[in-house]
C-alpha cells in the first residue's frame, strides 16, 4: 500500500474494506490485514478452510462484510460462512452485495439468516 495512503488512512481515520477470501487462498485475508492495514474484510470465506488462519484473524477483532446469498453461492445452503461467522461471534455486517448476481435485498439476506436459526437478537448485536 501506498506510504502516503497510510499516513492519510491512520491521521485521518479513513476506514479501509479489502474483499478477499472469495477465490483466492485463506492467506489473502491476513495479507489484506498485515500489508494493507485494512479495518474490515469483505467476506472473507475461504478463512473456514484453515482453522489456525480463521482464529488468528478473528483473535484480531476485524470486522467482516458479508452477504448469506454469496455464502450460499460461492459455497453451500449447508455450510454457510455468515452462519458460522455468527455461531462464532465474529464482528460482521450484512449487505446485499451483488444484487446483480443474486437478485437479492438486504430483507432477503436477514430471511436468509433467520431461515438459518439465526434470531433476530444476534442479528440485531451484528449491527450494533
Amino acid at each position: 500500500m501506498n506510504v502516503y495512503l497510510l499516513f492519510f488512512k491512520d491521521r485521518l481515520g479513513i476506514k479501509t474494506t479489502a474483499h478477499v477470501g472469495v477465490f483466492g487462498p485463506p492467506n489473502m485475508v491476513i495479507k489484506a490485514l498485515d500489508e494493507l492495514k485494512v479495518d474490515r474484510i469483505g467476506h472473507g470465506y475461504r478463512l473456514l478452510e484453515d482453522e489456525a488462519l480463521y482464529e488468528k484473524v478473528i483473535k484480531s477483532g476485524v470486522h467482516f462484510e458479508v452477504s448469506p446469498s454469496t455464502g450460499i453461492l460461492f459455497y453451500s445452503e449447508l455450510n454457510n460462512p455468515t452462519v458460522r461467522y455468527n455461531k462464532d461471534s465474529v464482528s460482521y455486517s450484512i449487505s446485499s452485495d451483488i444484487p446483480a448476481a443474486t437478485k437479492s435485498t438486504l430483507d432477503k439476506e436477514y430471511k436468509i439468516m433467520l431461515e438459518k436459526g439465526v434470531t433476530v437478537k444476534q442479528l440485531q448485536k451484528s449491527v450494533s
